[in-house]
């Protein structure tokens, strides 16, 4: 944040904190990025062997994120989905990428090469979603929900659909998005927000979705 950058010379300034424990401070800091690989190349970046090489650490962080899917019902067993089925993927989400992973993540893709510039210049998607300028283009290896059904599924029989943005009401494929609905087997809703709702000094005053999703989800079910 900008709270260091300015705060922290204003203080040493004042003579309130001295230029050994900055030091220090950043030293700490450093190391740990050193060992996190932050400085690292970008060449190339394999999950797999990243939990090899940090061992046991590495496999406690993959089997916190596994417990950490919440599978809330799975009333008359729909789940595993049969993947011969015809699936209709529907929802603002659909071809999301760096969306997944919030806000804090650090580099989003380290398996995609270089890290974006600060003179990359910003896309209309990230501008609106107040991403930082290159980030959509820094998350092009991580796979989309759309993106792994289809390469799931063994008979080619997904569909997809928007049916609205994240918000405003400029596209509604509603109407479209039932009719995908009604043709199919199985129906996957990937609703939500982005960080043009919510993020770092963006808080909202309301926990219903934005925009038509709340229309979507109750057209589609």
């Amino acid at each position: 944040g900008v709270v260091y950058p300015i705060g922290l010379i204003k203080a040493y300034g004042l003579n309130l904190v001295e230029e050994t424990t900055i030091r220090n401070s950043f030293a700490r800091m450093a190391r740990l990025q050193f060992q996190l690989g932050l400085f690292d190349p970008k060449n190339s970046f394999d999950p797999d062997d990243d939990i090899a090489t940090v061992g046991s650490h590495g496999l406690l962080a993959l089997e916190a994120a596994l417990q950490s899917i919440v599978l809330l019902q799975n009333k008359n067993n729909v789940l595993p989905l049969n993947p011969e089925s015809k699936i209709a993927v529907i929802g603002p989400h659909i071809n999301a990428s760096v969306e997944l992973l919030s806000n804090y993540h650090g580099d989003a893709c380290g398996c995609s090469g270089q890290k974006p510039s600060r003179k990359t210049k910003c896309s209309l998607d990230e501008e609106f979603q107040g991403l930082p300028c290159g980030s959509l283009q820094a998350a092009d290896c991580i796979e989309t929900p759309y993106q792994a059904l289809t390469k799931k599924s063994s008979n080619q029989s997904v569909a997809g659909v928007k049916g609205c943005n994240v918000d405003g009401s400029d596209l509604n494929e509603i109407e479209e998005a039932t009719k995908v609905a009604q043709e199919s087997e199985a129906v996957i809703l990937l609703m939500g927000l982005d960080q043009s709702q919510e993020s770092e000094g963006r808080d909202r005053n309301q926990t219903l979705l934005p925009g038509l999703q709340q229309d979507l989800i109750r057209a589609v079910l």
